[in-house]
């Protein structure tokens, strides 16, 4: 796996201690720190409206063919100066463990969108279980600490009865990821209509 991270204003020294860190959060990869003139963030995003594009064409093969799908949302409960830099961060780190067909967002509010294809509830619930266990990991290294209250995870399932568009997953999505955080279920998998346990 290779990492490119963009860095617009680091000096060698902030690079040095950055590639140091990814290496040791994500693992075996190759990590290299770019710092192109124009940039403008610190790293670079996936644009929304290619997003929008290939979720509209995934779903359309949903509905024609009966396929499963599934929209996973994940949010990192840290400052806003940081959320975003943290979730480009992440999506760089989980797109190895992704299937090419995956498709994989940050949507600048410190939220990570993951759209997968073919795939069934089960196999995305175990999916995001993993994910969670992998980016608390990853959280941590990069040095959060208690990385066991900042990560919520949303799975959303598609239902040709009440998704009709993308749109509407996408808010659905944010809806039970608000429910999560709300209820503080950080490293849970939360879907529609799930209860927190009662306390004992």
């Amino acid at each position: 796996m290779r990492l490119i991270i963009n860095i617009p204003d680091s000096t060698p020294t902030d690079a040095g201690d950055l590639t140091q860190r990814a290496t040791k959060a994500f693992g075996r990869c190759h990590v290299e720190v770019d710092r192109p003139e124009d940039a403008t963030e610190a790293i670079q995003a996936i644009d929304s409206e290619q997003f929008a594009t290939q979720a509209r064409a995934y779903l359309a093969l949903a509905q024609r063919y009966g396929q499963p799908l599934t929209l996973v949302a994940f949010r990192f409960a840290v400052p806003p100066d940081r959320a975003d830099t943290l979730c480009q961060a992440l999506r760089l780190s989980v797109g190895g463990q992704c299937r090419a067909e995956d498709l994989v967002y940050c949507d600048g509010q410190g939220q990570m969108l993951m759209l997968l294809p073919q795939t069934p509830d089960p196999a995305a619930t175990g999916f995001c279980e993993r994910m969670v266990r992998a980016l608390h990991c990853a959280v941590k290294t990069v040095g959060f600490a208690h990385p066991e209250r900042i990560v919520y995870c949303a799975l959303v399932a598609y239902s040709a009865e009440r998704h009709g568009t993308i749109a509407v997953m996408l808010r659905e999505a944010y809806e039970v990821l608000e429910q999560a955080v709300t209820t503080q279920r950080a490293g849970q998998v939360v879907r529609p209509g799930d209860q927190p346990a009662a306390s004992p």
